[in-house]
């Protein structure tokens, strides 16, 4: 099954068609609220209903074709924009937002862009536009504050954070707060941007505390979120390390930063799943590695026990409501 669906030539349009699916069904059984953004009370209640959910499936679909764009693994993976539809379209609680929905759009081009670094051509302006979209995420999101320390990670990983390379960076972070409070300054009356500095910034850091009454479907995916790094990270390092160094520094950073929003998702006490709908790019490419560049008894079993438990998840979604 697991060859089936990696080498078919209708993996991805079969499982986009499942995915379609099931965000109609969200769309028909649920009634999910959207998760808190500062641009929420300003938002037309059409877009909280049937709209958002249009709008959040677009921009999920464009955030797989960027995906599949993306070259993480030595061998072709044409599958990978289906898989993580799929898997975006299990978790019926991020459906209805498309704020949501559009933060995790920024943050993949941030994120692609970060892994393009290598090219010696135009590397600040990729760094500078890289880093711009990523606070332009915080001003949806202030939790995007925490992601900044990854990036500059895979900066030192890739040898890449120079002067030139840190003020690029350090621009690219300033210009957007320049925009609004330049904005904000020369027309009062949009004092409403600068909300994200007036509740978000003050619930991100302060009264954090263990999660442990999250919904069950969240907690079924967390918990296959962390069997899915540790497999990968287990055949990153004992078996199929790409002999690319590009790709397999891209690798080493995926595990990093999803495990540490994995993390702090457990111990955020706002928005937790903002950091989920940020790890699914991530998860994704993770989950399309362990199923390529290996196929065993163990792992098609492996891979029929992942779809099962996607299945599940939708499925509890439904009936939770």
């Amino acid at each position: 099954m697991q060859k089936r669906f990696v080498t078919g030539r209708y993996t991805s349009v079969f499982l986009s068609v499942v995915a379609l699916l099931l965000w109609l069904a969200g769309l028909v059984f649920q009634e999910g609220d959207n998760v808190y953004s500062v641009l929420d009370p300003y938002a037309s209640p059409v877009l909280h209903g049937w709209a958002g959910r249009l709008f959040s499936f677009i921009l999920y679909v464009v955030v797989a074709y960027i995906l599949n764009s993306l070259v993480v693994l030595e061998s072709s993976t044409p599958w990978l924009a289906g898989l993580f539809l799929w898997v975006a379209s299990s978790l019926f609680l991020i459906h209805a937002d498309f704020i949501l929905a559009f933060s995790t759009l920024l943050f993949t081009i941030a994120t692609v862009l970060l892994f393009s670094c290598y090219r010696p051509q135009g590397v600040e302006r990729r760094i500078y536009t890289a880093f711009m979209l990523l606070a332009c995420v915080t001003l949806l999101f202030p939790q995007a504050l925490y992601v900044f320390p990854l990036f500059a990670i895979y900066l030192v990983m890739v040898r890449m954070l120079t002067v030139r390379h840190a003020l690029a960076a350090l621009l690219g972070v300033i210009t957007p707060y320049w925009i609004l409070f330049g904005t904000v300054y020369l027309v009062p009356s949009l004092s409403f941007l600068t909300l994200p500095f007036d509740t978000g910034l003050s619930g991100l850091f302060s009264g954090y505390s263990f999660h442990a009454d999250i919904q069950v479907p969240l907690q079924l995916f967390m918990v296959l979120e962390f069997v899915i790094l540790s497999v990968a990270i287990l055949l990153f390092f004992v078996t199929s390390s790409p002999a690319n160094p590009v790709m397999r520094n891209m690798l080493i950073y995926i595990m990093i930063s999803n495990l540490a929003m994995w993390v702090l998702s457990w111990f955020s006490n706002i928005c937790m799943e903002v950091f989920l709908a940020w790890r699914l790019p991530g998860f994704a490419l993770l989950s399309a590695y362990i199923f390529t560049v290996r196929r065993t008894k163990l792992l098609n079993m492996f891979f029929v026990i992942f779809n099962i438990t996607l299945l599940v998840i939708a499925a509890l979604g439904i009936w939770n409501g």
